[in-house]
């Protein structure tokens, strides 16, 4: 029993320097710890089962995005859009501004544009609150919930920031702007 102890104590020191999961910390026991070989193992257990549920939250998401949208392209279309231009010019394509509903989405947006994404500072997509102050809507109906706001946006700067564009400086997080902005805002199209 103590070799098997002393082996498990072994690999487990190999193969964990330092394991942190929500705050969980999966340090071999000290000497003279009253931490156990098991308490580090079943902690190990506890770090992988969570990542196992966030892995399978990501694959739902990814099989409703598919099972929803793989059918669907996406394009920056270049230009000096108010939103409402860009919204109207969407329409006259057959599509619409585009609407990001989940990080599997947003993954697979990038993933798809590339550098085309990467080359616009200002991109204007599909959301407003126009009609009621705070209310984010999708412009094709679909559920808000899935967010990627700057720190301390959206903050309806002047009351007329009711627009939502991805700005790149901020890794691509997003920000509420008014109708016209002063500088060049492309769009991007989903259809």
């Amino acid at each position: 029993m103590k070799k098997r102890t002393k082996l498990i104590t072994t690999i487990l020191l190999a193969v964990s320097v330092n394991v942190s999961y929500g705050g969980e910390n999966c340090l071999p026991p000290d000497v003279g710890s009253k931490q156990t070989p098991m308490d580090v193992f079943r902690c190990f257990q506890r770090v992988f089962d969570a990542q196992q549920d966030k892995i399978q939250a990501l694959q739902e998401q990814i099989q409703q995005l598919v099972d929803t949208k793989a059918d669907r392209v996406y394009e920056v279309i270049k230009g000096n859009f108010t939103w409402h231009e860009a919204k109207a010019d969407a329409e006259k394509r057959g599509g619409y501004l585009a609407t990001i509903t989940s990080e599997a989405e947003w993954f697979f947006i990038q993933k798809m544009l590339g550098d085309s994404l990467l080359s616009d500072a200002n991109i204007w997509i599909g959301a407003t609150d126009e009609k009621d102050e705070g209310n984010w809507r999708w412009v094709t109906g679909e559920p808000w919930g899935y967010t990627r706001w700057n720190t301390s946006q959206p903050d309806n700067a002047g009351n007329a920031e009711h627009y939502l564009h991805i700005y790149a400086s901020t890794g691509y997080n997003w920000n509420d702007l008014p109708n016209s902005y002063s500088h060049p805002i492309s769009y991007l199209l989903e259809k």
